[in-house]
């Protein structure tokens, strides 16, 4: 997610509280490797239309059925996480911040692989036990010194096949309704002045 899109229907604000992912805030699509798969189901019907082999067929709408159920998997291990910012620890300008956010699964069914993105970097996908939580780490370089908001980023999944990735947009605020983010602190001086005698 080198840039996060627009959604006309829903315009960037930040929200508090717990956020929970249900099927009207989840969008999915083919990545690279499932449009690949598109072209050879494809070409292998249009083999077997032309050959009129059986044996084809049954390739064919085997692998389309196992596509389209890859899909439904991929939206279902998303849906229903539940997801809230976290205190990140402060850090000065130049160094690495880690954002973290909980995701709460309160399903009885594991989610695997999920992962954070945003224009300056992603995550490490990690999963979310069956009934627990899980803490998802984004780090980020910091040049500039002060709060640092997140702003928008990304929440994926590209279980179980890599055929689909499953996402929404979310931009977070924490308490008191600042938006969520980091504090930065200058970078303390390497040469400091002797101490007074």
């Amino acid at each position: 997610l080198r840039t996060l899109p627009y959604l006309p229907w829903r315009p960037p604000r930040p929200e508090s509280g717990p956020i929970r992912l249900g099927a009207r805030r989840l969008y999915i699509l083919p990545t690279r490797a499932g449009l690949v798969f598109a072209l050879l189901l494809l070409g292998l019907l249009i083999g077997a239309i032309n050959y009129g082999l059986s044996l084809a067929y049954l390739f064919t709408f085997w692998f389309a059925g196992l596509g389209v159920t890859g899909m439904l998997h991929t939206q279902r291990n998303m849906s229903g996480l539940v997801i809230q910012a976290k205190a990140s620890a402060p850090v000065f300008a130049g160094e690495n911040a880690r954002l973290l956010l909980e995701a709460a699964n309160p399903s009885a069914m594991k989610r695997y692989r999920i992962g954070l993105a945003h224009p300056a970097g992603e995550s490490e996908a990690c999963d979310v036990p069956a009934g627990g939580n899980a803490e998802l780490a984004l780090t980020l370089p910091q040049a500039q010194r002060g709060w640092q908001p997140l702003g928008r980023f990304g929440i994926y999944s590209r279980y179980p096949l890599g055929l689909f990735r499953c996402w929404t947009v979310l931009e977070l605020s924490g308490p008191e309704s600042v938006a969520f983010g980091v504090l930065v602190y200058p970078t303390p001086a390497r040469d400091s002045l002797p101490l007074p005698v």
